[in-house]
């Protein structure tokens, strides 16, 4: 048990790798293909700076970096297989900046140029992350049809690999499910799930791993359970989930804030308010410490479970989820001011902004980022990088009612800012 860190060796790095693989791992990537080629390349000092520049969320001045980096490696050693990881840096920033199609050439234009290379193993896996790469992206866009090939695709290459990374597999493994369920194919979801939990079974023992990776699976399948209203089984998997964390892994916070949270959606769904409020109180008791990742399970799943109703056109659903991921963070808040950047980013992140600007509610819109900026300002001070992100929503509000002056005065001091971080 000692030394063995479940939250950096599997919590986080399961959910970074399911729910957003590349973002710093594949960046990382770029940087040893162009550092492989010799540190005094030219092109080395601006993919680096690329890479510092988005790890500040500076996106724009990261592709600007990134292009002259490329330019530099495609005049000097024109296009070879390793340049893959330049794009790399370049789909992620535009990702991030929502500028989908290009984001979505460069992974297609990394991917035409690793099958230039496809018999050298050193490439084998990083072919299989750019396919998964290209998949989240389509994710994100609520493209589930799409993802789904490219991710089974991935999976089975991945399977076939000789010496698997067991986390990067069950990473992939869940983002699968993930997809299944975020595309309302839930009856594949169940299956998918129950079949990732006779994996989980077949393997466990008294390990660290394989305890984690049980408790994480009956999480998983326990969300599930709960959207398709087999309220009985998500409990019973929940708490043998609990028994096992209490048990096995040190009551780790972490897992526990997740799994009582995954019973208060069960409660609050089924409607027993009793059981509900017990839940939210043991969340909060445990949240100071050990505030829940933006990776999480019960955190993406819920924002999965959003978007399959928001694009159903069932805002009236989506809106119910969204209220009840907020209320969490609101509670959270009132108990410990110190969780200001929790619920500044809770509701930023807000699905339900996008149901109010869908329904062309800016009234609504606005309140809410006015709300968060005045936390985020008094709270947090007002050269906080979450200012800045807070401006940069609102004036897309205000653009949306062509009020123009207003929008250019947010985005300007927002970027006076991020001048100053």
């Amino acid at each position: 048990m000692s030394g063995y860190n479940y939250k950096k060796d599997l919590l986080a790095e399961i959910g970074r790798a399911a729910r957003s693989y590349g973002v710093f791992a594949v960046v990382a990537v770029a940087l040893l293909f162009a550092v492989s080629c010799g540190k005094e390349e030219p092109w080395v000092e601006p993919i680096e700076k690329a890479y510092k520049l988005y790890s500040k969320q500076r996106y724009e001045e990261s592709i600007r970096s990134g292009e002259y980096g490329l330019k530099l490696e495609e005049a000097a050693l024109g296009e070879y297989p390793e340049l893959a990881g330049t794009y790399y840096i370049l789909a992620l920033s535009n990702k991030a900046l929502g500028n989908y199609a290009e984001a979505e050439s460069l992974n297609k234009r990394a991917l035409k140029l690793l099958e230039k290379g496809s018999g050298k193993d050193s490439l084998r896996l990083w072919t299989i992350k750019t396919i998964h790469n290209l998949a989240v992206l389509y994710v994100e866009q609520g493209r589930f049809d799409e993802a789904i090939p490219l991710q089974k695709k991935a999976l089975e290459m991945f399977e076939n690999l000789k010496n698997q990374d067991e986390l990067l597999l069950m990473a992939y493994r869940r983002d699968l499910l993930s997809s299944y369920y975020g595309a309302g194919y839930l009856a594949e979801a169940e299956a998918y799930g129950e079949h990732l939990l006779t994996i989980a079974e077949e393997g466990f023992n008294d390990a660290p791993f394989p305890t984690a990776k049980l408790v994480v699976t009956l999480n998983d399948l326990s969300f599930i359970y709960g959207e398709t209203g087999r309220y009985v089984e998500a409990e019973t998997h929940f708490k043998r989930s609990l028994d096992i964390t209490k048990k096995k892994l040190s009551s780790e916070p972490e897992i526990l804030t997740e799994i009582f949270l995954g019973l208060f959606e069960v409660y609050d769904a089924s409607g027993d308010r009793a059981k509900a409020d017990l839940a939210l109180k043991r969340v909060l008791e445990i949240m100071p410490k050990s505030p829940l990742s933006e990776h999480s399970g019960i955190q993406f799943y819920r924002k999965n479970r959003f978007r399959a109703y928001y694009d159903a056109g069932n805002l009236d659903r989506a809106s119910l989820i969204a209220r009840r991921a907020l209320k969490v963070a609101e509670k959270s808040y009132e108990k410990d001011k110190g969780a200001a950047a929790s619920l500044v980013k809770a509701l930023n992140n807000s699905p339900l902004l996008y149901t109010v600007r869908k329904k062309r509610e800016y009234k609504k819109a606005e309140s809410i980022l006015k709300r968060s900026l005045s936390i985020a300002e008094g709270d947090l001070g007002p050269d906080h990088l979450a200012v800045a992100e807070t401006l940069t929503l609102l004036s897309r509000i205000y653009h949306a009612q062509n009020r123009g002056s207003d929008t250019e005065l947010l985005i300007k001091r927002s970027l006076e800012i991020r001048g100053k971080l």
